[in-house]
């Protein structure tokens, strides 16, 4: 008997599509094939929430340099945990401070193969919580002459809980257009399948603009001081496939 290659397309309401085989037979296996396919609908919809940014780390460099390696180090660490100190005074949390690995540079002379002196520099990330602990820690480049500045970024406090609202809103959302399909045509919808998407808008980049003065390397007075670090908006679309079944 012929047989025929069929691309299959199977419509239901709303309109979905999706990648399908090469389906080879007789037409009468063709359509019992197509009469015990699923028929399947996928409802979506989404929630968006802002939320306050209430914290930003900010970055600053560490560095130390020495003729021998070993004092380079030490001095590097001696400068860290100065500026722990300093930083604990401004009601900063030892857990709010992390460092990264150190990273060192030998320094060579013209005519010389083995190196004159080693720099040694590091990064601390600093959480801070409030504008006083933003001023602190412009204070802490302002005084040390081998701390500096790199960048300060702003942060959501409680991302995962966000997450969990959007999440629970964007499915009620879903569940109220089930329902409404189901009134209005006389169906039952089945949860078969679901997925999600996150969207996270830009957060505001929060700058301490330190500016170079004579006296020092960075003046405190430039630093921004603003109470509030900005608005974070944040947006998950939630998207549930139904199995229709007849009511």
């Amino acid at each position: 008997m012929k047989k025929y290659a069929i691309a299959v397309l199977v419509a239901c309401f709303p309109l979905i599509t999706s990648a399908q085989p090469n389906i080879e037979g007789t037409p009468g296996e063709l359509e019992a094939y197509l009469t015990g396919l699923p028929k399947l609908v996928s409802l979506s919809a989404q929630a968006s929430k802002k939320a306050p940014v209430n914290k930003a780390v900010v970055q600053l460099g560490v560095k130390s340099e020495s003729e021998s390696l070993a004092e380079a180090f030490q001095a590097n660490m001696n400068i860290r945990l100065g500026i722990r100190d300093q930083l604990k005074g401004l009601g900063i949390k030892p857990g709010d401070i992390n460092e990264s690995k150190f990273s060192s540079t030998p320094e060579y002379g013209y005519f010389s193969e083995k190196p004159k002196s080693y720099k040694v520099e590091n990064i601390l990330s600093i959480t801070v919580v409030s504008e006083s602990q933003m001023v602190g820690v412009a204070s802490v480049v302002d005084a040390r002459e081998n701390v500096y500045f790199i960048a300060s970024n702003a942060k959501v406090g409680d991302s995962g809980q966000i997450e969990k609202q959007l999440i629970k809103k964007a499915l009620l959302k879903v569940k109220e257009k089930a329902a409404l399909y189901q009134e209005q045509l006389g169906v039952v919808l089945i949860p078969v399948a679901f997925t999600e998407s996150k969207y996270d808008a830009p957060k505001p980049r929060t700058k301490l603009r330190l500016q170079k003065s004579s006296l020092s390397s960075f003046s405190e007075t430039q630093a921004d001081t603003r109470t509030s670090f900005g608005e974070s908006k944040h947006t998950m679309a939630v998207t549930v496939t139904y199995e229709i079944s007849p009511r």
